[in-house]
């Protein structure tokens, strides 16, 4: 295998370039209620740890802990807008290099739900 090593990157059609760390380092959605993975860039698999818990392992990992996370969890199934979408809050953070936590809690209640929707983004430099 070949590797290319770059500062920045443009893709094609796009007139602005932009540093290769800004591009996201691993991303992924999994529906928590049946458990089954919508979508994965640099994810090997997800671990349903418990009701509203979740595992994302990373096929490659960040060369620290300190990567930038972004996530978000809906009740609402994908391809339809309820307008219970806002009385969600997940709480997403880096657990090791090769490994992104999850936990979704309902607002109203504060109860821990699994929900068919939850979706990240990681961004930092891999190891």
């Amino acid at each position: 295998m070949s590797t290319i090593t770059v500062t920045n990157i443009k893709a094609t059609g796009e007139t602005a370039s932009r540093a290769v760390n800004g591009v996201a380092g691993a991303s992924g959605a999994v529906n928590t209620a049946s458990f089954g993975s919508i979508e994965s860039n640099n994810v090997s698999s997800y671990t349903d740890r418990a009701t509203g818990s979740v595992y994302a392992n990373l096929s490659n990992a960040f060369s620290s802990t300190s990567y930038t996370t972004v996530g978000g969890s809906s009740p609402a199934a994908i391809g339809s807008m309820s307008t219970t979408n806002g009385n969600r809050t997940t709480s997403i953070s880096p657990d090791t290099a090769s490994r992104v936590s999850f936990n979704e809690f309902a607002c109203s209640t504060g109860a821990i739900e699994d929900d068919p929707y939850l979706a990240f983004i990681a961004t930092g430099d891999l190891a």
